[in-house]
């Protein structure tokens, strides 16, 4: 593999893993000696187990999140309050998951799990989501993934990027 005109070698790549702002990927070592790179959320592959993946990381109503706040499009709006939202959105098969920040805007340890760059911003009321039985997870990163269709019933709130309430 060849970056910036050169052959990568593996402290290359350890530190694009260490400069990620969203912290998207983790390393583990044994004795050591590294063992693996993986993204910490992401996955579409359907071998792979959110059991294995998340383990121990399952969210209870004992130690809910602050917040259930996901970023997403105008676009993307009416299909939300019609169908609910589902993974991958405007496209289901692109992904296993619901993407969520556990925090709210302008808090400083919202690092992952917002998409920052989205039109909207719809609160889900975290009570009643798991109260309901929906399993979400939090990933090493921070991000807090379900994988159930979320009812629009449970949208407390949408906002615009500025943060004007719509």
């Amino acid at each position: 593999v060849t970056v910036c005109g050169r052959r990568a070698v593996l402290q290359d790549v350890l530190d694009e893993v260490g400069a990620n702002k969203k912290k998207r990927f983790e390393v583990a070592s044994t004795n050591g000696k590294l063992t693996l790179i993986r993204a910490c959320q992401g996955h579409s592959d359907s071998r792979v187990r959110d059991e294995n993946l998340f383990e121990g990381k399952r969210i209870t109503r004992d130690y809910p999140p602050e917040a259930l706040l996901h970023g997403t499009s105008w676009s993307a709006l009416a299909g939300i309050f019609r169908t609910g939202l589902t993974p991958g959105g405007l496209r289901p098969a692109s992904r296993t998951h619901n993407h969520f920040a556990g925090y709210e805007r302008g808090d400083s340890r919202l690092v992952s799990g917002a998409r920052f760059d989205a039109d909207l911003n719809l609160n889900f009321d975290v009570e009643q989501t798991l109260r309901r039985g929906h399993t979400l997870y939090r990933s090493s990163n921070d991000v807090i993934l379900g994988t159930d269709v979320l009812d629009p019933r449970l949208i407390t709130a949408v906002h615009t990027a500025a943060g004007a309430l719509v």
